[in-house]
């Protein structure tokens, strides 16, 4: 390869950081400070974690709402197994249950 970059064609030049021999002599670079971008993007993670603890905090009462509705239902479908077998009529109606799928 240097012996490729060492042929000289009429009109060119070798790349400005190679010698005439092909030998690298020099490197271009560049950097670039990201620092702002991280801090702006810290600032929109902040919230983002704010609001999930939030929802951590609210759902947690649904949670326990919700477990104790179904259990509600199976202490009334108990109820009522009791009460037909002692041909008593249901004391709870749960006709909801019908029209779910």
């Amino acid at each position: 390869m240097a012996a490729k970059m060492n042929q000289k064609r009429k009109g060119t030049h070798p790349p400005s950081n190679m010698s005439e021999r092909g030998d690298v002599v020099g490197a271009i670079g560049f950097a670039l400070d990201t620092t702002d971008h991280k801090e702006v993007e810290a600032e929109f993670r902040r919230p983002t974690a704010e609001l999930q603890v939030s929802n951590d905090e609210l759902e947690r009462p649904n949670v326990a709402l919700a477990d104790r509705e179904v259990r509600m239902i199976e202490l009334k479908k108990q109820a009522n197994e009791l009460h037909g077998q002692f041909g008593q009529r249901l004391r709870y109606p749960l006709d909801f249950e019908k029209t779910q799928p």
